[in-house]
């Protein structure tokens, strides 16, 4: 261990003041899903040695219990949110009825998310998949804006749905979206609209295929650098160390003060982390 630091230390040395201090901030990872099939343990020390100080959304595949589960074990690392896989099922089992809330499975389960909202042990609600103009999404919305949790959101950036995800975040400027992988799946110029004109919306730039040589990027998150979070979205542990890799080349690139905020402190603030 103590060989390991020392190299650690004297490759640092060798590097600009941007690019060590951009090696050694604190990342919180806003798009890591918790998966039945993880180590627990050996994840945490994986993330000790890459500098991330916590990472959190919904569970993959598995009940809002497991993400509990794993904050109960490291409360001061991991980050719940609920519904991903629930509100996934409801739709899986029940279609369109789901996002009417004609099931009343579907109404009993949104209500009893508001205890551990309110209570703080879910940080948001999401990652959610379904349309912005549904009842469903709408009653989410309520929970987003009454207990000021962010609403994590997959959408592409097609006409229709951002023309919906407006009128969503208009009708309520209490609740806040964050729009997931919104890196991948819009160019800087639409990106820049939408937060100019919403300032309840915040970008996920969860992706793997995040371009910084696209100079527009580089502008875009230093214009708003108020509003980005980062997010790995990775499978296994390996994809998640090379992404956190790929933070850290584009935290390099960024001023010392956007650096700060994109790694860490934008999360902080959106999830009320420092309580």
């Amino acid at each position: 261990m103590r060989r390991t630091i020392l190299v650690l230390l004297l490759c640092l040395l060798f590097l600009s003041p941007g690019t060590a201090a951009a090696q050694l901030l604190p990342i919180i990872d806003l798009h890591f899903h918790f998966a039945d099939h993880g180590d627990i343990d050996v994840f945490v020390k994986q993330r000790d040695a890459l500098g991330v100080a916590k990472a959190g959304n919904g569970a993959r595949f598995a009940p809002d219990a497991l993400a509990l589960d794993w904050w109960r074990r490291y409360p001061d690392r991991f980050i719940p949110f609920a519904g991903k896989e629930a509100i996934r099922g409801f739709i899986s089992s029940h279609g369109e009825r789901t996002l009417t809330l004609q099931v009343p499975a579907v109404v009993a389960y949104i209500e009893q998310l508001e205890a551990p909202l309110s209570t703080g042990q879910f940080k948001g609600i999401g990652e959610i998949r379904i349309n912005f103009d549904s009842p469903l999404m709408r009653r989410l919305w309520s929970l987003s804006a009454t207990y000021r949790v962010p609403l994590d959101v997959h959408m592409g950036a097609y006409d229709g749905p951002v023309a919906e995800m407006e009128r969503l975040l208009a009708s309520d400027r209490q609740g806040t979206l964050v729009w997931a992988h919104a890196g991948s799946y819009a160019r800087p110029p639409l990106v820049r609209r939408l937060l100019r004109a919403h300032v309840n919306l915040y970008a996920d730039l969860s992706n793997r295929v995040f371009d910084m040589r696209n100079p527009e990027w580089k502008v875009l998150l230093e214009e708003f650098s108020d509003r980005f979070v980062l997010g790995t979205d990775t499978r296994s542990l390996p994809e998640f160390v090379d992404t956190i890799g790929s933070w850290r080349e584009v935290l390099k690139q960024l001023s010392p003060t956007t650096a700060r905020k994109l790694a860490h402190q934008n999360a902080e603030r959106l999830l009320n982390l420092r309580r």
